[in-house]
């Protein structure tokens, strides 16, 4: 399942947290790119890393949102699995 953005604030009873997303931010440390600069454009991009010019297109695709996505694939995958699944799927 896409995610919505690759870093996003989690709220909850005890607090607010912000989530990153690991594989994202390994990628980033890979690059000597993981500042809070960084990180604050992509909140700022609604999470989406395709600003990013130290990305290949490769990684750009790799870290599509959910709203970034071609809906089309999630169906087509969704397709895909039907015949493996005994109850249902949802794709809410």
């Amino acid at each position: 399942e896409p995610i919505p953005a690759n870093i996003y604030t989690h709220k909850t009873l005890s607090g607010s947290f912000i989530v990153k997303n690991p594989y994202l931010e390994k990628l980033l440390d890979k690059k000597s790119k993981n500042s809070t600069n960084v990180w604050n454009t992509i909140l700022e991009k609604g999470g989406s890393v395709q600003h990013l010019d130290f990305l290949t297109p490769e990684e750009k695709a790799t870290f599509k949102t959910s709203f970034e996505i071609d809906q089309r694939w999630l169906l087509e995958f969704a397709a895909d699995r039907a015949p493996f699944i005994d109850q249902a799927q949802s794709l809410n």
